[in-house]
């Protein structure tokens, strides 16, 4: 099935003539904004209006630890999840998660088994320096050491559908599924690689496909998208535009994986048994 997704960007004034320069093809809502040039709580409400007619909301690329900012984040996302609209929390949003976001009681101990799966989760998308941060704190080291606990622990804690961003990325849900996602190469480690991966996440949600299948589809197609920039470019010097720029091939890939040439279809597939 095809659908259009019609992609809008709220954001300050100051910097919608930069950004259109570059994405023509955004409906783009400005927003008040603060001193320092950063989103104003003055926004508030019309985020929310916005918002509520929308498929899904990202938030926090590129928003900044501006207290005010960071005080709009907080009187968003409470009402956001009341509303039931899903929401891919990444970057800035993150910190303000982490710091003072009121949360309700844990997935886990709220509900669980098939009923979990029918809630409107949100969507968190931390790399590891924003796993501690969530996880009050806690050592890198000690995330990497443990990821697949961590994350576990990190989606059970916020209620969350949790990506952890790195090398193979994890997808897990507060029920307990995980995925390990096979596609992608390290010159996906590029400012911005993140953003382009919400936004592939708010296109799968906008697809009408269920929260964890979106989330897992999304990092999918986003590693498919590093594989054939690198095809294209080589990994050495990869950008985030490379990867937006190669989505469109990938999704051709996802429809028809006899397009996918053979020595990256057998590491998607797996290891073989001889």
């Amino acid at each position: 099935t095809h659908t259009h997704i019609c992609v809008c960007v709220r954001t300050y004034v100051s910097v919608i003539p930069y950004v259109a320069v570059n994405a023509p093809g955004v409906v783009y809502l400005p927003m008040p904004e603060t001193s320092s040039g950063t989103i104003s709580s003055g926004a508030v409400e019309e985020i929310l209006k916005i918002a509520k007619s929308q498929s899904c909301v990202v938030i926090g690329p590129g928003l900044s630890l501006e207290p005010e900012t960071q005080s709009m984040i907080l009187s968003v996302l409470p009402v956001l999840e009341r509303e039931g609209i899903p929401m891919v929390i990444d970057g800035d949003a993150l910190t303000a998660l982490a710091t003072s976001y009121p949360l309700p009681a844990s997935a886990a101990s709220s509900s669980s088994g098939s009923d979990m799966k029918q809630q409107p989760l949100r969507i968190l998308t931390p790399h590891l320096g924003e796993m501690s941060r969530l996880l009050g704190g806690r050592p890198v080291s000690d995330i990497k050491a443990n990821l697949v606990d961590s994350a576990r622990e990190c989606a059970v804690k916020y209620g969350a559908i949790v990506v952890a961003k790195g090398p193979h990325s994890l997808t897990v849900a507060p029920w307990g599924a995980i995925k390990i996602n096979p596609t992608g190469n390290s010159g996906m480690g590029t400012a911005g690689s993140g953003d382009v991966l919400c936004g592939l996440i708010a296109a799968m949600v906008g697809y009408g496909l269920p929260l964890f299948d979106a989330t897992y589809t999304a990092v999918f197609l986003h590693g498919m998208a590093g594989d054939i920039a690198a095809m294209r470019l080589g990994e050495d010097g990869m950008t985030s535009a490379d990867l937006m720029e190669a989505a469109p091939e990938a999704m051709r890939w996802l429809r028809d994986p006899s397009l996918i040439p053979s020595p990256l279809f057998r590491r998607y597939m797996g290891p073989e048994v001889v």
